[in-house]
């Protein structure tokens, strides 16, 4: 795995040099790297070298945990058609401090758009998602974009697109945001969270951008679908009727097409229990078989530690 490499160096004479990195993604994907830094006097991340790293978009933000702590947060967006100059060598970013400063990665994952996170990324996506809000301004800000991207840059809402509990027309806007910038997001994208405090049943909130005919929720092997509650105007089934969809899932089907970019909600019960992370979301396009579905990006929300 290609890694972009970032570079903590001292503003001033005492301060101490710390390197840290997070993954280049694949074309048109997005990583996210957590790491929690420690130092007195924080304040403004400088990406340097900016000009070697292509088409690569940086967004570095951070924001205080503690007297001397706080959470930085990297997201690298490589659009579609891949920077290429970023591939052979890595960025350096500076973080400037007049006392010294330590960092420990938390948490990071490769492709958040196209690969199923594991447990230890959903955990640091979902704390990135949580992280109270404190006073005071935020530390180590700094954004890489082209100047022709300048515009759109000031409209970049990650957090919108990946934590997906913001309103609706956040989401949706900060969506086409990230397009317009190369992203390849799914065409569905939502959360997934236990129902109330039923051990065996999941919520699972979404957004189509495009023409959708049917949703499915599948759980681990061996656990099938029970029952299920769609969107109105929606059929739903669960366990072997959802055929071609294996048992282990519910399955929405809306021959008129889903809403277009309006939240719907899909609750399905399964015959044990299970786990927000245990599911796989699929979508199927509007006039294609159900063999021909589609990944959809799901957040999945785990209960408060």
């Amino acid at each position: 795995m290609l890694l972009l490499v970032l570079l903590a160096l001292p503003a001033g004479a005492q301060a101490a040099s710390k390197r840290v990195s997070v993954p280049v993604p694949a074309n048109g994907d997005i990583a996210f790297t957590e790491y929690r830094v420690t130092t007195a006097s924080p304040g403004k991340a400088t990406i340097r070298n900016a000009r070697r790293l292509g088409d690569l978009r940086i967004d570095v933000s951070a924001r205080r945990i503690g007297r001397r702590a706080f959470e930085l947060t990297i997201f690298a967006l490589n659009p579609r058609g891949g920077a290429s100059a970023a591939q052979n060598q890595g960025a350096t970013v500076q973080l400037q401090s007049a006392s010294g400063v330590g960092a420990r990665k938390t948490g990071s994952a490769d492709n958040l758009l196209s690969a199923t996170p594991t447990a230890k990324e959903t955990g640091s996506l979902d704390r990135f998602c949580r992280r109270p809000r404190t006073r005071g301004r935020r530390f180590f800000t700094s954004r890489r974009f082209f100047s022709r991207d300048k515009h759109r840059s000031r409209n970049v809402r990650f957090q919108a697109v990946f934590c997906q509990d913001r309103p609706d027309d956040e989401t949706i806007a900060g969506r086409a945001t990230l397009e317009a910038l190369g992203a390849d997001p799914p065409t569905c994208m939502g959360s997934a969270r236990r129902y109330l405090d039923m051990t065996n049943e999941i919520d699972a909130r979404m957004i189509c951008s495009g023409p959708t005919r049917a949703i499915g929720l599948r759980a681990a092997t061996g656990n099938n679908g029970l029952n299920c509650v769609g969107p109105t105007g929606s059929v739903c089934a669960c366990g072997p009727a959802c055929a071609p969809f294996p048992p282990e899932s519910g399955c929405f089907v809306d021959n008129d097409g889903f809403a277009m970019n309006t939240r719907l909600d899909f609750r399905v019960a399964w015959e044990g229990p299970v786990q927000p992370l245990d599911i796989t979301a699929i979508w199927v396009p509007q006039g294609s078989p159900a063999v021909d579905h589609q990944f959809a990006y799901l957040r999945y929300v785990l209960d408060p530690r």
